[in-house]
């Protein structure tokens, strides 16, 4: 094996685990509980797909926020998945830059998706006597961005290094080096 497949070996196994975090995340119930200032009792949590307090409203801002996120782990596994395939099928070093598109995209949609998440559940909490605290969903997911950020890094890395590798077919020979002395 060749060091640039080791490269792409390494990135797969990167990428593996953004895509396994951000399944993770997507799944797990637990992203943002609150509680109650004035009493400290817990008041209820809110989650990708549901929530479970009085302060829970059904908007289809939050379905935007899924897309976005379950998007983004999509694209990050799309990426992982045809640059392995390149990798195999080809040698051509600019068609190897193409799952870039996909491989930064998907942390990018990840990231806003959580910027709008966040911004739902600040208008859901509004002004009411509420602390909110990050739960392990919301960090795994966070996680498996800059995870995926890495592993976008790494592939650009990768195929920037098959780029510049020099294959040279035989050594060169005195008669191959042309003759500067000569005028035209």
């Amino acid at each position: 094996m060749q060091l640039p497949r080791k490269l792409v070996a390494a990135g797969v196994i990167l990428g593996l685990f953004s895509i396994g975090l951000g399944i993770v995340g997507i799944v797990t119930p637990s992203w943002l509980s609150f509680k109650i200032t004035a009493t400290n009792t817990a008041a209820g949590n809110y989650s990708l797909f549901s929530c479970n307090n009085i302060l829970c409203v059904d908007k289809t801002g939050f379905r935007t926020v899924q897309i976005l996120i379950i998007a983004g782990v999509a694209a990050i596994a799309a990426g992982v998945f045809i640059a392995l395939i390149l990798d195999i099928l080809t040698k051509n070093q600019w068609i190897q830059l193409l799952p870039q598109i996909f491989l930064f995209a998907g942390p990018t949609l990840i990231f806003v998706g959580l910027l709008l998440y966040a911004k739902y559940v600040f208008e859901d909490v509004g002004n009411s006597t509420t602390t909110l605290s990050l739960d392990y969903s919301i960090i795994v997911i966070i996680v498996a961005c800059l995870l995926g950020f890495l592993t976008a890094t790494y592939f650009s890395f990768a195929a920037g290094s098959r780029h510049s590798q020099v294959v040279q077919t035989r050594p060169h020979s005195s008669a191959d080096i042309p003759d500067r002395s000569e005028r035209f």
